[in-house]
């Protein structure tokens, strides 16, 4: 999926479930990040995805939070994509 903001293009898609294994094996647990270390683990994800570090880090820092969030919701779903979820019983979400 192509994202733009701060005038550039950026071709996002989710992360893999071994791709997020990955990170957590190198002490980034995505769902526990703190501002001490969201800059770290959006390198390391950005780098997964192949997207130009460069031009991210000159993006203004809330388009850098817009990219971010945007990765976030591809790799995990939105939180009105949660809420309408059903478990049908004791099955996954569909």
């Amino acid at each position: 999926m192509a994202f733009e903001i701060g005038g550039k293009s950026f071709d996002l898609r989710p992360l893999k479930r071994g791709e997020i294994r990955q990170l957590k094996k190198n002490g980034i647990v995505l769902h526990q990040l703190t501002i001490d270390n969201v800059d770290d683990a959006a390198d390391a994800v950005f780098g997964i995805l192949g997207l130009d570090l460069a031009a991210i880090d000159a993006l203004e820092y809330p388009d850098f939070l817009k990219l971010w969030k945007e990765v976030l919701a591809e790799s995990f779903g939105s939180r009105g994509e949660e809420k309408n979820s059903s478990t049908g019983g004791d099955g996954p979400p569909t």
